[in-house]
């Protein structure tokens, strides 16, 4: 039935524009964490057909974490019309483009994992958790003899343009 709230949500949303959370389709699902994802709260709340959702210890929670998440979108310019399937759009990569395969290359050599895609605002910090960073902090300076540890969350192109201006 979710098409069905979707979908007079949206007829409903040309009667107005600004739109509040109560415009939108909205569903409250519990999640049963996994073992490897013990972080993971136990309520979610989700706009259908969007990637908005929010978290939370109750339902209520997750439902405000969603409404800051959707004035977060609307800050940004990216708010969608309820019940509406909004675009995918995926940031840049002409930056990280021009270090062609040596990009994916780095990054499946450096973290072990062959990335699908790269963007130019994609960061170290994307594929290391706090304590898994050091160890790539030091296969960095073993491999390509630069300290990169104050760049854990720049983008990935510039770690890679200090390499290449290194050597």
């Amino acid at each position: 039935m979710d098409w069905l709230r979707a979908a007079y949500k949206y007829l409903m949303s040309f009667s107005k524009t600004d739109w509040q959370l109560e415009d939108y389709p909205v569903r409250v699902v519990s999640q049963t964490p996994s073992s490897d994802s013990a972080a993971l709260p136990p309520y979610c709340a989700q706009i259908i057909n969007s990637w908005l959702v929010g978290q939370g210890d109750n339902p209520t929670a997750a439902l405000a974490d969603l409404r800051k998440n959707l004035e977060l979108a609307r800050a940004n310019g990216s708010l969608p019309r309820p019940g509406s399937r909004p675009k995918i759009w995926f940031a840049s990569s002409d930056q990280i483009d021009r270090h062609g395969e040596f990009a994916y290359y780095f990054v499946e050599q450096i973290a072990r994992v062959r990335p699908v895609f790269l963007s130019d605002e994609t960061t170290l910090g994307d594929f290391f958790g706090d304590e898994e960073v050091e160890q790539a902090y030091r296969k960095i300076a073993l491999l390509y003899g630069i300290d990169v540890r104050e760049m854990t969350y720049e983008p990935l192109w510039r770690v890679i343009d200090a390499i290449h201006s290194k050597s």
